[in-house]
C-alpha cells in the first residue's frame, strides 16, 4: 500500500513538471552612455604646455619660436563622440590668450587654428562647435598657435602658457 502510493506521488509529480509553464515577458532596456572625449597628443591628459621662445635657444620638444606672422604646429588632438547633436571643444588658456614671460613681465597674444578654423580667445577660453559621431578611432583635429604682427620689440626669453580641453554637449 505504501509502495502503491509512493508511486502514485512520484507519478503525479512527473506529470506537473512535463507542463510546460506560461509564457514570461521580459523587457529590456538598454542605455548606451553619452560619450564625449577629448585626447590631447595621444594622450588622455587634457592639458597641453606651451613654451615658446624669442631669440633663446630652443630647447626641444614641444617649445616653439616666436616670430610676427608665425604658425606653430601643436600636434593633433582626437574628439570621441557617440552624441548625434551639439557639442562644443572649450579650450581654456590659464594666461588668457597670452603666452607670458613672468620675469619680463610681457604678455604675446595668440589665436588657435583648429583644423583650418582660426579661433580668437573670449575671456580666455577658445571655443570649437561641431555636432556628429566620430568614426571608432575618433576624428583628428591639427591645432597650431597663431600670431599676429607682434608690433613692438620684445623681451628675449621663454613664454609659456597651459591649455585644458573640455568636450561637453550642447
Amino acid at each position: 500500500m505504501i509502495l502503491l502510493i509512493a508511486f502514485a506521488l512520484l507519478s503525479a509529480a512527473g506529470a506537473q513538471s512535463a507542463i510546460p509553464p506560461a509564457p514570461v515577458e521580459l523587457g529590456m532596456e538598454v542605455r548606451v552612455p553619452l560619450i564625449l572625449r577629448v585626447s590631447v597628443g595621444g594622450s588622455w591628459d587634457t592639458v597641453l604646455r606651451l613654451s615658446g621662445f624669442i631669440g633663446a635657444q630652443d630647447q626641444g620638444g614641444r617649445s616653439f619660436a616666436i616670430a610676427p606672422l608665425a604658425i606653430a604646429n601643436l600636434g593633433t588632438i582626437r574628439i570621441f563622440s557617440n552624441c548625434d547633436g551639439p557639442y562644443s571643444l572649450s579650450i581654456l588658456s590659464r594666461g588668457g590668450g597670452f603666452l607670458e614671460n613672468e620675469r619680463a613681465n610681457s604678455l604675446i597674444p595668440y589665436s588657435l587654428i583648429l583644423n583650418g578654423t582660426r579661433l580668437s580667445p573670449r575671456q580666455g577660453v577658445f571655443t570649437y562647435d561641431m555636432a556628429g559621431k566620430s568614426s571608432g578611432g575618433g576624428t583628428l583635429f591639427d591645432l597650431k598657435l597663431a600670431f599676429d604682427d607682434l608690433g613692438e620689440a620684445l623681451p628675449q626669453g621663454f613664454y609659456d602658457d597651459k591649455l585644458t580641453f573640455l568636450i561637453a554637449s550642447r
